[in-house]
């Protein structure tokens, strides 16, 4: 691979680098909408208009982990799911690009 193309390369890289730090509030899981009845005498859900319950759900080594999420709170949860998918995405692009750089004979020395 010639010079030209291998620091074109490592520039492309260090830009996805500095795109994934933008993304540093970022949150891994999937915002999961409900609906629920909350019990009480003569509330709206008792006719069936159920009060919606969001939450964020996960899973890694120890099991699946739900969270209640505040309708306050919805718009930033959502954010950081969006900036984990981001930066998921930029990992991927940053793998693909030392993936050329490496079959060009060139390591980075880093």
């Amino acid at each position: 691979m010639g010079d030209k193309k291998t620091e074109s390369l490592k520039r492309k890289k260090q830009k996805t680098l500095d795109m994934l730090l933008l993304h540093g509030d970022m949150i891994r899981g999937s915002l999961v909408k409900t609906w629920k009845k909350c019990g009480r005498a003569g509330c709206r859900c008792e006719s069936g208009e159920k009060h919606p319950h969001t939450y964020l759900s996960t899973s890694g080594k120890r099991g699946n982990t739900i969270v209640y999420v505040r309708p306050e709170q919805e718009a930033a949860f959502r954010r950081g799911v969006k900036a984990y998918r981001k930066a998921v995405s930029l990992l991927d692009e940053i793998s693909r690009v030392n993936i050329e750089i490496i079959k060009g004979g060139v390591a980075d020395e880093k």
